[in-house]
């Protein structure tokens, strides 16, 4: 099974973003990515919603419990909330 970190790259690279492109994206620095897809460091729920919804995949993907990511409904509620 992939890692949140593997998870993260692979969504980013889908969407041909560098890191800095996502580091821009959430606002944040570009350390915390970097620490991110190391796994060298877990985002929190906030975080986590925002990675989901700028990369466009499920929180369900990015944490592992589905393979393929599918967009429920409650992504959108907690990436709203998010922002």
């Amino acid at each position: 099974m992939k890692t949140l970190g593997e998870r993260i790259i692979y969504a980013r690279k889908n969407k041909n973003w560098t890191q800095p492109d996502l580091a821009d994206a959430l606002k944040v620095n570009l350390k915390n990515v970097s620490r991110w897809e190391l796994n060298q460091a877990t985002p929190s729920i906030e975080a986590a919603a925002a990675i989901a919804k700028v990369l466009e995949v499920s929180l369900d993907f990015l944490g592992g419990l589905e393979q393929e990511n599918k967009t429920y409904p409650l992504i959108t509620l907690l990436t709203k909330k998010a922002h």
